[in-house]
């Protein structure tokens, strides 16, 4: 297992391109145009990019389940899970550090992000597969 600093340090990496070329779009806009950016619109650019591609992630992440035997890999489970959940935790952070997104009341948005993944969470009837699996139940279905 990777210790924690090198997925976080693994995760910066990954955002970086972004970050940049969110920091030179807004330079640019700014030296060119005249357009001037607060700290706030970078967060606020920042947080909306991963929010609006969470359900493209999230219907690609039916693809960790190809394989029978994926369904009883408890890792797989998990991953699927906080796949399913950052939304939550983004609007949570959100919530407890009184940072609106838009314009949009940030308890608005935790408690719809919350509802959202609720109903999608009891869809694809993960907790089942998660009790399931730390009681020692396989979650294939064999046929006869």
């Amino acid at each position: 297992m990777k210790p924690l600093i090198s997925n976080v340090f693994g995760l910066i990496y990954a955002l970086l391109p972004t970050i940049i070329l969110i920091m030179l779009i807004m330079w640019a806009l700014n030296y060119f145009y005249k357009i001037s950016f607060s700290l706030k619109t970078f967060f606020q650019i920042l947080i909306t990019f991963p929010l609006l591609t969470w359900p493209l992630i999230l219907f690609a992440s039916a693809m960790l389940f190809d394989h029978d035997e994926s369904l009883d890999k408890r890792n797989v489970l998990l991953i699927a899970n906080a796949i399913l959940l950052y939304p939550v935790v983004t609007t949570l952070l959100m919530y407890i550090c009184d940072f609106q997104l838009w314009d949009i009341n940030s308890r608005n948005l935790f408690i719809g992000t919350l509802l959202t993944t609720t109903l999608f969470t009891l869809s694809f009837n993960y907790p089942t597969l998660l009790l399931n699996n730390y009681r020692g139940i396989s979650n294939i279905k064999t046929k006869k």
